[in-house]
């Protein structure tokens, strides 16, 4: 509840998450992760809904294994926004992580 007017400010905020993998024969697997975060308001901050996604592609051969992976393959800016308890000002910060990386990896059986 709000200091200076009483006000409530109500909110339903959501997550969903989704991981998936796929053996397509001869040595080949595809798997990927999704996070979905829907936007929340608190009494004076609201942070925009934002996505996530990891995916990644194998070959195995009889020892060795060889893959390709990405990371945080959609990283987006995250906007959060403030506002003063007497709405008086209100500001947005603009968080660049920049995460996303690839690997090409190469795994090898003793």
């Amino acid at each position: 509840m709000s200091r200076s007017n009483g006000t409530v400010k109500n909110n339903f905020d959501w997550r969903a998450t989704a991981d998936i993998a796929a053996n397509l024969g001869r040595g080949w697997t595809i798997k990927a992760d999704a996070k979905y975060q829907s936007k929340v308001a608190t009494f004076f901050t609201l942070f925009k809904e934002y996505c996530e996604l990891n995916a990644r592609v194998q070959k195995e051969f009889k020892r060795i294994t060889l893959y390709l992976e990405g990371r945080h393959i959609l990283d987006t800016p995250r906007e959060t926004s403030f506002e003063s308890d007497e709405l008086q000002e209100y500001w947005v910060e603009e968080v660049r992580s920049n995460r996303r990386i690839f690997i090409l990896g190469l795994k090898w059986k003793f």
